[in-house]
């Protein structure tokens, strides 16, 4: 009798062990969850903060800074807070788009079509956004970085983003983002080039044709290709 009380204790415990093991692992796994959705808050906040800190650059024609640390910030409206994220972004360009440059050997990205006239002064930037989120306690649960690639202009809006990709995509070193500015139209595709049209004040009409004054350019968005998700 005693022997078949101490073997139901030892399966009871052993029932209730493996309940809160099960209960452990779906609670971790669902604040790795909550991580994961915190994580793309994170990262989009900071390429706002990069959108924003760069146009603000180009309108006053002064340089951007070369780094951004973001604020830890808090992923949610739980009070207590459980998840922050925090971010920080990397100006990683090179060498920007030049005039007599021609997508040499020594570029890693040729952009199409830029408008050079001086009215737009097209041009092109590359950064490094790393993003992480840590638990109220300073665990850290999840990091990621992700590149971008941006158009410029010196009209409104100034900025626009053009490319990301993520740090761990198989992709190798320094690969651009893909972008779908300067691509000339067809059936299928809008054309995004910049065109360039005289408006005359007096006759209030355009001029007849436009200022075809395209450049294709190699510059270099100088992006490693180190790991993306690490947990």
């Amino acid at each position: 009798m005693l022997v078949r009380a101490f073997g139901a204790a030892v399966l009871c415990a052993m029932i209730v062990a493996a309940a809160l093991a099960s209960a452990l692992a779906a609670a971790r796994a669902a604040t790795y969850h909550r991580a994961e959705a915190a994580l793309a808050f994170g990262y989009t906040a900071a390429l706002q903060a990069l959108v924003a800190r760069l146009a603000a650059a180009v309108e006053a024609n002064t340089s951007p800074p070369a780094t951004l640390d973001l604020a830890k910030t808090c992923a949610g409206t739980e009070v207590p807070c459980r998840l922050f994220t925090n971010a920080s972004v990397t100006l990683t360009t090179t060498a920007a788009p030049a005039a007599g440059n021609a997508c040499g050997s020594a570029d890693t990205n040729c952009a199409q079509n830029l408008q050079p006239h001086p009215l737009v002064g097209e041009g092109r930037v590359a950064a490094r956004i790393d993003t992480s989120v840590v638990a109220a306690s300073g665990e850290v649960l999840v990091t990621r970085h992700r590149f971008v690639t941006l158009r410029t202009f010196e009209v409104a809006p100034y900025v626009a983003v053009v490319g990301q990709r993520d740090g761990d995509d198989g992709a190798a070193t320094s690969l651009p983002e893909g972008e779908d500015a300067g691509a000339p139209g067809s059936a299928d595709v809008d054309d995004t080039r910049i065109h360039v049209r005289y408006f005359n004040a007096a006759s209030g009409t355009y001029d007849a044709g436009e200022v075809v004054d395209w450049s294709t350019r190699g510059w270099s968005n100088g992006n490693g290709n180190a790991s993306g998700w690490s947990r």
